[in-house]
């Protein structure tokens, strides 16, 4: 029973990294649009972003997608004048999202909506705002971290005012 049981968790643990034949981490990409043009500029307000994780493999991949849509990425502002770091809250993780796994085609993207609420770019940048916002998604939730199981992108913002 015990083999048995630490057999199961090995399985568990394995899945959502090594899904449908590849290696997760190689295959998607994460790609990120702000709604108001590019450069993205800052205005005060908030800045609308939009999302997109790309399976770029030739397989098709299981993620927990609608956990990423409703926990969504971590995001790190980083003040390009000064380079200090600034990580956003993300919240208690939605555990019980971990585990519904939706299958991701080669080929295919979805994409998800986000927002930087104007307020944390303003109490952190210096003037005239210049930030590199970096947005990550955890490949793997529920399990051990390592680095390799990230998918990450960054945003250039500038100030708009």
């Amino acid at each position: 029973m015990r083999r048995c049981m630490l057999i199961l968790a090995m399985i568990s643990f394995w899945i959502p990294i090594h899904v449908l034949g590849g290696e997760v981490d190689s295959m998607i990409q994460l790609h990120v649009h702000c709604h108001n043009g590019k450069p993205c500029r800052f205005t005060g307000e908030t800045i609308a972003v939009e999302l997109e994780l790309v399976n770029g493999g030739e397989k098709d991949v299981a993620l927990p997608l609608e956990y990423f849509r409703k926990q969504g990425p971590k995001v790190i502002l980083v003040d390009n004048h000064s380079y200090k770091e600034r990580r956003l809250g993300m919240g208690p993780p939605m555990t019980s999202l971990f585990n519904r796994m939706e299958v991701l085609a080669s080929g295919q993207s979805i994409r998800i909506p986000w927002s930087i609420p104007g307020h944390h770019v303003s109490r952190f940048a210096l003037r005239p705002v210049s930030i590199t916002v970096i947005f990550r998604f955890y490949l793997a939730p529920g399990t051990a971290q390592s680095t390799k199981d990230f998918v990450s992108t960054q945003l250039l913002v500038e100030d708009g005012r």
